[in-house]
């Protein structure tokens, strides 16, 4: 890899920041995941009735 090659990917890195993580859209799956399982538990625990 070239200096130049080198010097655009760190470039695009700054310029995309979070979004250049690969890790970012299954973080956001596991987030989702987590979220759904703690309203369903909310929600098994009579939390619907707390909501009115």
């Amino acid at each position: 890899m070239s200096d130049d090659d080198a010097a655009f990917i760190e470039f695009m890195q700054g310029a995309l920041g979070d979004l250049s993580d690969p890790m970012t859209y299954e973080q956001a799956a596991k987030d989702a995941i987590a979220d759904h399982r703690t309203e369903r538990q909310f929600e098994m625990m009579g939390g619907m009735n707390e909501r009115l």
